[in-house]
């Protein structure tokens, strides 16, 4: 197993020495991503052959983030703000009022601006997770661990019971229109969670496609369906999902998946049923 480690260098005696060692993590050649704000470095690293996004505490060497790649043959991590958040402070603020969000005690702006609203979610908060005022680090890990458990039993999960790569995407009635959104690659066997947020619609549709030599190929029996949707060869975020010949985009049969009114729901991938024997 690789070791990542820490070395302080001393300028006086032009001298090593080793600050801290982490036997779990290995990230042989990458430059990291450091943050002072949240005192972590953010590397691609490896754990049993598997890669993935890294976060380690620059002065214990401690892990605090490690996000799996499901061991996909391609991955995209991307780092996004709005462009309101003008410094660290902001993006703490930002974060916390996020997490605040997810498990329902605010309702205002994402925006890291501390106002009324905000400061009445964190009194609740504290007290909700007896919390007291100055512990911000147990805090943020008691709201983290809530928003997960929420999570759990909300939204969206693919699951691939095939033994394709398949890429999937899904498409959403909401407030009148129609939206779109993809792809999201499944390897055999893999699920992976496409919507956090509770739904609220009756009815979600799903698609899915081999990425086959002679192109994209529909095969299982509830990969697609007769509702229309809009898809593209690339990742695709649809917000009106209308019309998409004259948009230059693909028209795509999506499978309907009843959702039973409730907040959350699942869509395994199936295959093809075998072949029955011919009849003698």
């Amino acid at each position: 197993i690789g070791i990542d480690h820490r070395r302080h260098y001393f300028n006086a005696t032009r001298t090593c020495s080793v600050k801290w060692i982490n036997a779990e993590v290995s990230i042989p050649n990458a430059i990291p991503t450091i943050s002072s704000g949240s005192n972590m470095f953010y590397a691609i690293g490896a754990r049993d052959g598997i890669w993935g996004l890294e976060g380690l505490d620059m002065t214990t060497g401690e892990s605090r983030l490690r996000v799996e790649t499901g061991g996909k043959p391609g991955w995209q991590t991307v780092f996004t703000e709005s462009s309101q958040i003008k410094s660290l402070e902001q993006a703490r603020i930002a974060g916390l009022q996020r997490l605040l969000t997810d498990v329902k005690l605010f309702d205002g702006a994402i925006d890291g601006v501390p106002g009324p609203k905000f400061n009445e979610a964190m009194t609740q908060a504290r007290t909700a997770f007896g919390v007291s005022a100055g512990d911000q680090a147990s805090l943020y890990a008691k709201l983290l661990g809530e928003a997960g458990r929420l999570q759990q039993s909300a939204g969206l999960t693919f699951c691939n019971r095939t033994q394709d790569m398949l890429w999937t995407a899904y498409g959403r009635e909401v407030n009148g229109k129609k939206i779109s959104r993809g792809w999201y690659v499944l390897m055999p066997e893999q699920c992976e969670k496409v919507i956090k947020e509770p739904l609220s619609e009756p009815f979600i549709y799903t698609y899915a496609v081999i990425d086959a030599p002679e192109g994209p190929q529909v095969s299982g029996p509830n990969w697609s369906g007769t509702h229309i949707f809009c898809t593209k060869d690339g990742e695709f975020d649809f917000d009106d999902s209308s019309n998409c010949g004259g948009k230059g985009f693909t028209p795509s049969g999506f499978h309907r998946v009843d959702t039973d009114g409730k907040a959350v729901a699942s869509h395994d991938f199936l295959p093809n049923a075998p072949a029955a024997p011919p009849s003698e």
